[in-house]
């Protein structure tokens, strides 16, 4: 895949989640099947093996391999909200994530830097 191509189809994948996820308020997906499904409507699929096969290798697990589907997804919308900051769904989970666990920005730095996990500060 060339530059080009993944430039384009990463434009076509932004479109598409503007048009769903922003205008038509449907909930973003993060499932790495239906995501992908989503990217083959929207003529991005290509991008999405692209993605994966440069994070996967066979000597990977299946547990692994399966994680590696749901990092393309996260890396996908990256890229969408890279191109398109309207693209945000990502970010406001993230958002929505952080009120949830009761943290600010300041308090995720505090803990990288003591190196505990966000989950261990969600812990009630």
């Amino acid at each position: 895949m060339s530059g080009e191509d993944l430039k384009k189809e990463i434009g076509h994948l932004e479109k598409a989640m503007f048009k769903a996820f922003v205008k038509d308020g449907e909930l973003p997906i993060y499932d790495p099947a239906r995501f992908f499904d989503f990217c083959k409507n929207a003529s991005a699929d290509n991008v999405f093996n692209f993605i994966l096969s440069s994070i996967s290798s066979d000597r990977h697990s299946k547990d692994r391999k399966e994680l590696n589907k749901k990092r393309t997804v996260a890396l996908l919308y990256q890229l969408c909200f890279g191109l398109s900051q309207r693209c945000d769904s990502l970010q406001k989970d993230n958002g929505f994530f952080l009120k949830f666990c009761h943290l600010t920005d300041e308090g995720i730095d505090t803990a990288n830097v003591r190196n505990n996990s966000l989950l261990s500060l969600c812990e009630t």
